[in-house]
């Protein structure tokens, strides 16, 4: 097989190994995910949460 040929296999096999992965993903992903069923602007469904001023130290590893 010449280069070419040996190249254009390898991006074969890479793009069916990725479609394989992708489609793989969404059968057993996590249920709801990107089904657009959650409602930002609804009461209680933000994923904003207030934690306070941000120190950029994580608040299990703060210094006393």
């Amino acid at each position: 097989m010449n280069v070419a040929a040996k190249l254009s296999t390898y991006g074969l096999a890479l793009v069916v190994v990725f479609a394989g992965a992708w489609a793989a993903g969404g059968a057993v992903g996590p249920p709801g995910a990107g089904t657009g069923d959650r409602h930002p602007s609804d009461p209680g469904q933000s994923d904003h949460r207030d934690s306070g001023p941000t120190t950029g130290v994580p608040t299990t590893i703060s210094r006393k």
